[in-house]
């Protein structure tokens, strides 16, 4: 018998060897022998709860309120995921879509080997009978889980089960909510809801046809991404968890905090959050490294549904923000969005920096007032490094106006203007592509990267960068 010197290694070893493992490599080495499964348990935790994901369902978040509750589990966890899935009326007759499920196409293959006549076609209506009741199984299981959902937001059931679970959880390091599923990293509890496909992950997934949704659609989508606000902040508020990281997708511009605890103006009970737990939140922000904020439009280019003041909240939050040194905004591209630009550029106004120690600033998808932006870099110019724009589109001037506010930007070392989009081409062209790829307004290129080591380098290639194209 071949002698074992894998599992006869020291504990810390074999869990270094399992770290550089995939999640299938650890399955294999914990399945060799019971010393190597015993000495490979932390690395399983690490690589299966580090970053868990849920769900906003009653189903998917009581699991984490067992999985907060498990010692073997709960200390690893570090990220936590939150998807807004939703259950919006409109695919409700999508449930049983009309090709057959396996086991139907199996049924249907065993009668064909069977006998003919009258015993075949009995045997075919049966199979699509059970077919209907597929189908009316899965609409019901639809409209359970859509008025199940509802309830736990007005009742406030979320916010209890998420604020148990964030309790229990002391080495969380980062809070994200989700805009789509990861395919690879499914969230909990996602296939116990039997539909017949994946539960909605958003208004993101009808953002093809988001001119033909009805009114009530954009407003149930808006209430969904409101309340994760909302849950997200009300369930931090109080804790003892410390964030390094926040990240937050699809957060409406009209999400409104109630005044108190005693009544709500929006569709989110006030108790879920209110102007009163604000206060709550300054020790779970104390340590914040990394906010990333990707703002949403109910309705496009239809704002009727949008309510003033737009993001009175942000200016709360951002006096806790003190330790943040990258910070994210992203956007669709929409008018609106020059709002948030706005908002800081009015609040960096009033003198010091709005985030003493901001070294990295990504913008992405979104539109800008050129000056507001510059103003924005020059109330950080003594700690901004790094400076990226992604797919956004300039108001009232181009890039080669960002590149003239950026001279003088004392710890500026690194520029990354990049434009990756495709612009459809005349519908009467015969021939050749139907597409071409942008350009950054104003300088005629794809992309512009200026990395250095130091400011003094940096500065003299961007003055020759803008030399060069503004002749």
């Amino acid at each position: 018998m071949q002698e074992d010197y894998l599992s006869a290694l020291p504990g810390e070893l074999c869990d270094a060897i399992a770290a550089n493992l995939d999640n299938q490599g650890v399955h294999n080495l914990r399945a060799t022998c019971k010393t190597l499964h015993a000495k490979c348990d932390r690395q399983f935790a690490v690589h299966h709860f580090g970053v868990s994901t849920f769900m906003l369902t009653r189903k998917s978040l009581e699991t984490l309120v067992a999985f907060s509750a498990n010692s073997r589990f709960a200390p690893y966890i570090k990220e936590l995921r939150i998807a807004l899935t939703c259950f919006p009326s409109i695919l409700k007759t999508s449930c049983g879509p009309d090709p057959l499920t396996h086991e139907e196409h199996q049924a249907l293959h065993e009668i064909q080997q069977g006998s003919d006549g009258q015993t075949t076609e009995s045997m075919s209506k049966a199979v699509l009978g059970s077919r209907k009741n597929l189908k009316r199984n899965r609409r019901r299981n639809y409209d359970r889980h859509m008025h199940d959902q509802c309830t736990i937001r007005k009742q406030g059931v979320d916010l209890q089960l998420l604020s148990d679970a964030l309790g229990r959880l002391p080495r969380l390091e980062t809070f994200t909510v989700l805009d789509r599923y990861d395919m690879k990293n499914m969230p909990w509890g996602c296939r116990e809801v039997q539909i017949g496909f994946f539960p909605a992950w958003g208004p993101d997934g009808f953002a093809y046809m988001e001119e033909q949704l009805s009114i009530e659609t954009r407003e149930y989508f808006h209430d969904i991404c409101a309340h994760a606000v909302s849950l997200a902040l009300g369930a931090l508020s109080g804790t003892k968890v410390q964030l390094t990281s926040l990240r937050m997708a699809h957060v409406p511009y009209n999400t409104i905090v109630a005044q108190d605890s005693s009544r709500s103006r929006c569709a989110t009970p006030a108790r879920t959050f209110s102007e009163e737990k604000f206060e709550g939140l300054g020790g779970v922000f104390s340590k914040l490294q990394e906010v990333s904020l990707g703002f949403y439009s109910a309705a496009g280019s239809d704002l009727s549904i949008i309510n003033k003041p737009l993001l009175a909240w942000l200016p709360e939050l951002i006096r806790f923000w003190e330790s943040v040194q990258v910070l994210e905004i992203r956007g669709k591209n929409l008018e609106i969005d020059t709002y948030p630009f706005h908002l800081l550029a009015t609040m960096v106004g009033k003198g010091a920096p709005l985030f003493p120690r901001l070294r990295a600033l990504r913008v992405s998808h979104t539109k800008f007032h050129v000056a507001h932006l510059v103003e924005l870099v020059e109330n950080h110019t003594d700690s901004l490094e790094k400076l990226r724009v992604h797919n956004c589109d300039p108001v009232q001037a181009g890039f080669l106006a960002l590149m003239d506010g950026l001279v003088g930007a004392h710890a500026m070392v690194s520029l990354e203007l990049v434009e990756d989009r495709m612009v459809p081409l005349s519908r009467w062209a015969l021939a050749g592509p139907s597409t071409m790829p942008r350009k950054l307004a104003g300088l005629k290129i794809a992309v512009l990267d200026i990395q250095k080591t130091d400011a003094v380098s940096f500065q003299q290639e961007l003055r020759e960068s803008i030399e060069y194209y503004d002749n």
